[in-house]
């Protein structure tokens, strides 16, 4: 069987949050992107289709 890498980024800002009187800082992931494979990119804006030509990315 073959092996398939598909990858999930999470990124965003920070927010502060007070909770019983302490101050937290809490992640915000509200950007995601997924290499679903090394020909396909896709995150909030839409997708993106890679071409390559013997090894290099046209």
């Amino acid at each position: 069987m073959d092996r398939i890498d598909i990858n999930l980024k999470l990124s965003g800002g920070t927010m502060d949050v007070t909770q019983n009187g302490y101050t937290m800082n809490v992640p915000v992931l509200d950007e995601q992107t997924l290499y679903a494979s090394a020909l396909v990119t896709i995150n909030d804006k839409g997708y993106t289709k890679h071409y390559f030509e013997e090894g290099k990315i046209i």
